[in-house]
């Protein structure tokens, strides 16, 4: 081998042992998928994610947002190219926190629905393609619904957070669970307490239109999450999580 070949070569070695170091220590990103209750909204608008408000408990952590109003699991997993491009800048040791299921359930809306074996099948792809990135997944049920009638919180989710629950538990991932614990605060606050928590947009699902989060709303249900992924002691956030 001659002089220059070698020094190119361990040129090359040097940048790929750079490369391999700084991949080492680069701290992991918080990549948050799903639907509109958990996306950034614009600034000017009354409606805020609860994700738009989550990395101001991860002040050490960079946070990605990449929920959309009108994501579904179908939409990600089931539309060719849409999960590869949206994974391909993250790897090893980054968090993929998933959260699915409001919009997947409207049978109404074919480019979003999925009944609940097909949504977990799909829920599962989205799962095995971060995983062959070596990235570290925990799912989340979606939230409850602010739907009352005559004072009743009613359950408009039906089979899909128990379905997430099972898929969890087979899996063995993390789960934060969503739909319990904002089921349980829109109980306790009632109808007239839990509007000053949403926007009423007038739009999507129900002839009474579709309550997402406003500010407060965010603050509050964000705040839940973080209790939520603090009760379950997971070594890669336990020193990140103020």
């Amino acid at each position: 081998m001659g002089a220059m070949k070698r020094s190119i070569v361990l040129c090359v070695i040097a940048v790929l042992s750079l490369q391999s170091v700084l991949a080492a220590g680069k701290q992991p990103t918080l990549v948050m998928l799903g639907d509109g209750t958990m996306a950034d909204a614009a600034v000017e608008s009354a409606v805020r994610g609860w994700g738009q408000l989550f990395p101001a408990y991860l002040p050490d952590m960079e946070v990605v947002n990449m929920a959309q109003a009108g994501m579904s699991v179908r939409k990600v997993a089931a539309e060719p190219g849409v999960l590869d491009s949206l994974l391909m800048p993250f790897g090893k040791k980054d968090i993929l926190l998933i959260q699915f299921g409001q919009n997947d359930l409207h049978e109404t809306i074919y480019v979003q629905y999925s009944p609940v074996d097909a949504f977990i099948q799909r829920l599962s792809v989205v799962i095995t393609a971060a995983e062959e990135k070596k990235m570290r997944v925990i799912l989340c049920t979606p939230l409850a619904e602010p739907f009352y009638i005559d004072g009743k919180l009613i359950d408009r989710l039906g089979a899909y957070p128990q379905a997430i629950r099972r898929l969890a538990a087979q899996k063995q991932l993390p789960l934060v669970d969503m739909e319990a614990v904002t089921r349980a605060w829109l109980t306790e606050i009632g109808e007239e307490g839990a509007m000053g928590y949403y926007v009423d947009l007038d739009i999507h699902h129900s002839p009474k239109g579709e309550y997402l989060l406003n500010e407060e709303g965010a603050k509050a249900v964000s705040k839940m999450a973080e209790e939520q992924l603090k009760g379950l002691n997971l070594k890669y956030l336990r020193k990140v999580l103020k």
